[in-house]
């Protein structure tokens, strides 16, 4: 009588063996998922990242400038911190309103800057640029004066020069204001190979870093993920990788920055006061402090082991750069830093202004181009 055993149960032992491997596998990955999610969802409440949060679709590359504000883009910016809705006008600006043919008696001030100026966390109406035309307007009576919103994120020094020159001017402005960010712009403007460009729809710096990841999953993790932009500093130090200046807030700020870096925003800003000198603009410059500046927290915190620094210092510098220059300045610093309403003044997270900061700014910037520009009238 023939055995059972044999082939026939090795094969059976063998699929039981499968199915369990599978089904442990299987429970391992939900509980790699579940275990994720519950980080993910623990980073989110406790301590939320800054995302990328523009929407697809917003910038368009240009050969002059790398990218700007694509033209007719209609979309909606979505944070936990405020849902605007952003509209570029067919010359690229952040404005519900055409520029079209230029009127008899208008008087055009094109506002130069980076995320500021477009005020991406407040509606349109709600911008300092907006505030301060209604303030222009109201002063003088009629509707004489238009401001030009051409803030477009991330921009540095060199990118609002290179805007000026090539799509500032053929906007037919009458003066010029230049919204400098200490949050940014000196180590930007200091950095030469610094270059975005636009891939899907999404802003990018530059060509896809050598990373773990494919650079599509990268890409959506930067965009949706929290727990992803709290790990990735931490891991590039495990590798031994450098950080971005912008991982330190006072190195951002230009605390650090050295004789050479100051020369490049100090060349800059001459550039543009040249430019501006050759067409017969008036150029003024307004200096926004980064949050870090103001908040008491935020400060201790970042300047630990940097004590004795001065929270206004770069500040300064700019000013003294802009007066050698012959370029009338206005730094924000002592009035943020006063302002009643300080602790409401910046987004917690998105380290822009809020509805209050960009009044509170306006109140200050209104009679600043006033002094200046009446003159135009």
């Amino acid at each position: 009588m023939a055995s059972s055993s044999g082939p026939q149960s090795a094969t059976i032992s063998l699929n039981g063996w499968v199915a369990n491997a599978a089904i442990n596998v299987s429970l391992g990955v939900v509980a790699v998922l579940v275990g994720v999610g519950l980080l993910e969802l623990l980073v989110r409440t406790f301590d939320p990242q800054l995302l990328y949060r523009y929407p697809q679709g917003m910038f368009v590359n240009d050969a002059a400038i790398d990218y700007r504000l694509a033209p007719g883009f209609d979309g909606r910016m979505e944070t936990p911190e405020y849902s605007t809705w952003i509209h570029i006008d067919q010359a690229g600006l952040r404005d519900s309103r055409e520029v079209g043919p230029k009127a008899a008696g208008e008087r055009r001030v094109l506002i130069l800057g980076d995320s500021f100026v477009m005020g991406h966390g407040v509606e349109e109406k709600e911008t300092f640029v907006r505030l301060v035309e209604d303030g222009l307007n109201a002063r003088a009576g009629r509707p004489a004066f238009r401001l030009l919103n051409s803030g477009v994120p991330g921009y540095s020094t060199r990118e609002e020069l290179a805007y000026l020159r090539t799509r500032g001017l053929p906007l037919e402005p009458d003066a010029i204001v230049l919204a400098f960010f200490i949050g940014n712009d000196i180590v930007d403007n200091a950095d030469h190979n610094r270059h975005y460009r636009v891939i899907d729809g999404y802003l990018t710096g530059g060509g896809p870093a050598p990373g773990i990841l494919p650079v599509s999953v990268r890409s959506f993790l930067s965009r949706n993920s929290d727990l992803y932009h709290l790990l990735w500093p931490i891991q590039r130090r495990l590798r031994g990788l450098p950080i971005p200046t912008t991982a330190d807030a006072l190195i951002a700020c230009g605390f650090e920055a050295d004789a050479s870096s100051w020369a490049t925003t100090d060349s800059l800003l001459g550039q543009l006061a040249e430019t501006a000198r050759v067409h017969g603009l008036p150029l003024l410059i307004v200096v926004i402090p980064d949050l870090v500046q103001l908040e008491p927290d935020l400060w201790v915190q970042a300047s630990q082991e940097r004590e004795g620094l001065d929270p206004s210092r770069p500040d300064h510098k700019v000013m003294s750069i802009a007066a050698a220059h012959g370029l009338p300045a206005l730094d924000l610093y002592q009035v943020l830093r006063t302002a009643t309403e300080r602790d409401r003044l910046y987004f917690p997270i998105d380290h822009h202004f809020t509805r209050a900061g960009n009044r509170i700014a306006a109140d200050a910037i209104m009679p600043f181009i006033w002094e200046y520009l009446s003159k135009l009238l």
